[in-house]
Formats: structure tokens, C-alpha cells, sequence
């Protein structure tokens, strides 16, 4: 068969009950379970893990999410490249990509949305780098090139007595 849909019974204990459903697909000949929902909404994909499936979300225009179990990452709006680690977001930079969005007033300076940038190594001495934000375009060769960035440094790692150090750089 091209494919099937199965429902599985994982716990049949009244009160725990929980049911999966699997979606199987033929992939180079074998039947392989593409993806499950369990009755707790849980959705996975390539459930088995055996590391040659991709997972791809596509509409009228093209690839919106696809991840690659290959390179262990996730592209939005684009396959991701291999230089990427985890997460490659790609649009036309016309208007906002990203945009966080806080939903409470809160009454702090403190409150909003936050990014954090976090580099959960404990340092081991003092002036180690620990993060950057690095802007980048091409020059008129073609070739991208880093315009200028924000670096961040511990100089002093030791619990109460912190210190760090923060760069702004333009590249000439």
C-alpha cells in the first residue's frame, strides 16, 4: 500500500488514557511512519528518528519551514544552510522579520519584550567573549562582508565583583 493511517493504544489505565495516531508514507520503496499526533496534540514528525527524513511546510509560494535531520537545523522562508547551526530566517527584509511582541503593560522598566543572548559556559578566567551581534551586506563585488557589530566580554567572571566590557565596531 502508498500509505495508511493508524491508531495505536498507548496507555489504556481509566483516566490515563492515550491514544496516537501514525501517518504512514513510502519513501524509496519502504514504508516509513512520516509523522504522529498523540492525544495530548503532541505533533512529531520523523517519530522513529532514523535520520534520512527531512520535514518541509510548504505553500503556494514556496518553502515556509523545512528542517534538515541531516544538519539538525530549521530554516523559515528557506532551506537552511549548512553554516547555519540552528535557525536560518530568510525574507526580503522589506518590512519587520522578526518581531517580538509583549502582550502585559507591566508597570517596570524592566517590562517587555526581552531577547537574550545567553552563553551558559561557565568562564574559566577573565576577558572571554561571550556573544555578538554582527551586521553584514554585500559589497558591490557580491561578496558579503561584516559592516559592524556589537561584542560582549567578561573581564571579571568572579560572583560579586562582575564586570564585562561592550564594543560597538564600524569595519573600514
Amino acid at each position: 500500500d502508498a500509505g495508511k493511517i493508524e491508531t495505536k493504544v498507548n496507555d489504556t489505565t481509566a483516566g490515563s488514557e492515550n491514544v496516537k495516531m501514525q501517518f504512514y508514507g513510502r519513501d524509496q520503496g519502504f514504508q516509513v511512519l512520516v509523522f504522529e499526533i498523540d492525544g495530548s496534540g503532541n505533533f512529531v514528525v520523523n517519530p522513529d528518528s532514523n535520520g534520512f527524513r527531512d520535514f518541509i511546510v510548504k505553500s503556494d509560494t514556496g518553502t515556509n519551514i523545512m528542517g534538515d535531520s541531516s544538519q539538525e537545523n530549521v530554516g523559515i522562508g528557506t532551506a537552511p544552510d549548512s553554516s547555519v547551526e540552528r535557525l536560518h530566517i530568510k525574507g526580503t527584509g522589506l518590512s519587520d522579520m522578526v518581531v517580538f511582541e509583549g502582550t502585559s503593560e507591566g508597570s517596570g522598566a524592566t517590562d517587555g519584550p526581552d531577547l537574550i543572548l545567553f552563553n551558559s559556559a561557565t568562564p574559566t578566567g577573565a576577558n572571554k567573549f561571550i556573544g555578538r551581534l554582527e551586521y553584514r551586506g554585500k559589497n558591490d563585488a557580491g561578496t558579503s562582508k561584516g559592516y559592524g557589530s556589537i561584542q560582549t566580554f567578561i573581564q571579571d567572571e568572579t560572583a560579586g565583583t562582575e564586570d564585562s566590557l561592550m564594543l560597538f565596531k564600524t569595519f573600514t
